[in-house]
């Protein structure tokens, strides 16, 4: 069912965008078609190709909000949590879609125990791989692991804002991985989903350089805020590590700098997991780095705040 103006949704879905006017007239096609009842708000982040117009000539039920300038996707979807009417909100991708129409319905099921602050959509990236992630090994057991997949999940609201939503001094990368450790922090986990998997076809003007350089800055910022310092080294040899199998070391190192340069300007965010928390952490990232997804809610639960 689609929501009315004036029905109190069960689901926002919130699409930010720029200069993807014909992907994202694609993806929101999938997204009306889901049987949840819906409300949709896609974010113009400061387009030049009519996006806006487009929306609400295609799909009139959609609420556009445009912004002249370019403000970031984190800002953006930040005020689509904000503007959300429904208790839980979808975060999409404006270059992705929906295989089934019973997608959020499952994923908003998901939200059975008090202790879920998100569900991870499974995905396949078209654009880089043809790997299944983020699929629950049964469709019984609460799985859990360590983060989500920004431009496919579905969050709870209200400990969403309560937290302070993402860190927009990560621009446009980082943000699930990082509040999914705060919100661990508080006693909140991220659910892996047993729902259809969701396609990404990912976009063709996007430069690989570009993103290995805001993945090295934000592996160093998530982990100066989140983790214990003597994570930090390994992780930036990760990052290294990843800028040059993509043939771009001297982005990364680049990414690295700026990311040291903001941890200092940031230090003030700083609040880590503790130890024990850490190490769950890190294990549940092995997990899922070897798509192979074992821990459950109740074997972390006792270890939450």
């Amino acid at each position: 069912m689609i929501s009315s103006s004036t029905a109190v949704p069960d689901l926002s879905v919130v699409i930010s965008t720029r200069n993807r006017r014909d992907q994202l007239l694609g993806a929101l096609s999938t997204v009306w078609m889901q049987t949840a009842r819906i409300e949709v708000l896609v974010y113009d982040d400061g387009s030049e190709d009519d996006t806006a117009d487009a929306v609400r000539a295609a799909f009139p039920e959609t609420r556009v909000f445009r912004s002249e300038q370019r403000l970031g996707m984190i800002v953006q979807r930040n005020r689509g949590a904000q503007d959300a009417r429904a208790a839980h909100f979808a975060i999409f991708d404006d270059d992705a879609e929906f295989l089934s129409p019973h997608t959020l319905q499952l994923a908003l099921d998901g939200f059975d125990h008090e202790r879920i602050g998100a569900v991870a959509l499974p995905m396949i990236d078209l654009g880089r791989e043809l790997v299944l992630r983020n699929r629950a090994p049964d469709d019984e057991g609460r799985y859990v692991t360590d983060t989500f997949p920004g431009g496919a999940s579905v969050l709870a609201r209200e400990p969403f804002l309560a937290l302070g939503g993402y860190r927009e001094q990560l621009f446009n990368r980082g943000e699930d991985a990082e509040y999914a450790r705060r919100m661990l922090k508080h006693g909140r986990v991220v659910r892996i989903g047993t729902a259809p998997e969701v396609h990404h076809h990912g976009s063709a003007s996007r430069r690989l350089d570009e993103d290995v350089y805001v993945q090295a800055r934000a592996q160093v910022l998530q982990t100066a805020w989140t983790l214990p310092w003597r994570t930090l080294p390994r992780r930036m040899v990760l990052s290294l590590g990843h800028g040059t199998r993509h043939g771009h070391p001297l982005a990364a190192m680049r990414g690295l700098a700026a990311g040291t340069g903001a941890a200092v300007r940031t230090r003030s965010l700083r609040d880590p997991l503790p130890a024990p928390l850490a190490v769950l952490l890190r294990q549940m990232e092995s997990e899922r780095l070897r798509l192979r997804y074992r821990m459950r809610l109740e074997d972390l639960e006792p270890h939450l705040p």
